[in-house]
């Protein structure tokens, strides 16, 4: 039978009944479809919610091996961002061990997850210990500092700043120029005064595709003008 001769029926059956009757015959015939409808409305509507909620970050910051971290909402206010349009997110879920004799999985899931933020470019900075940021040389996981600083301003901080040329491991040969890729911050009052390392020298760099590299120059004043509250 035509949709619309069952339609026509249905009307005629209907005509003079009351809303009880309309109600079960309604539920009777279409409770799945509108149950199927109902299912993916909800579904749609939390993906969505999650969406909205879950915005993403204004500045991101990796934390490796870290055992505390200033305030984020701190630099939030340094900066003049607004967390209500996306967080600043500090991440200290990163243990990654120099030990080539010690790959736990701990060191195993970090890795993973730091190559997944640096490729779905959600990354902006990376904390670490010197033996590890310059690990990550020969990876190209950096931007060239001079695409922020000055040549003034990177000559002015002197032997602060780590210089380096990425090299492939099984040929050495050079895959690129050398460039200033991180910065110490051993003396920054912000490592200090957590304190966010009890040994080594403590290092900033800049990831490579970092989506808001307009904020770092203001970032790493941030550390070294940080107050404990």
């Amino acid at each position: 039978m035509p949709v619309i001769d069952d339609i026509r029926d249905s009307q005629k059956m209907l005509k003079g009944k009351g809303f009880k009757y309309k109600f079960q015959y309604f539920w009777e015939y279409y409770r799945v479809p509108v149950i199927i409808i109902l299912a993916f409305s909800a579904i749609a509507i939390s993906v969505i919610t999650t969406m909205i909620k879950n915005k993403p970050a204004q500045f991101s910051v990796a934390w490796v091996n870290a055992v505390g971290v200033p305030d984020s909402a701190a630099f939030a206010e340094y900066a003049g961002i607004d967390e209500s349009n996306g967080p600043v997110a500090f991440d200290t879920g990163y243990n990654i061990s120099t030990d080539p004799l010690n790959i736990t999985e701990a060191t195993y899931t970090s890795s993973q997850k730091l190559m997944a933020s640096v490729a779905g470019g959600t990354l902006d900075i990376m904390i670490c210990t010197g033996d590890l940021c310059h690990g990550y040389l020969n990876s190209e996981l950096y931007a060239d500092l001079r695409e922020i600083y000055s040549d003034a301003e990177l000559e002015s901080l002197g032997d602060k700043v780590l210089r380096g040329t990425p090299t492939d491991p099984e040929t050495g040969e050079a895959l690129g120029e050398n460039i200033p890729y991180a910065i110490c911050i051993d003396s920054a009052s912000a490592v200090t005064s957590v304190p966010c390392y009890l040994e080594g020298d403590v290092y900033v760099a800049v990831i490579a595709n970092a989506p808001h590299k307009d904020l770092v120059k203001q970032f790493v004043d941030f550390l070294f003008e940080y107050k404990v509250q």
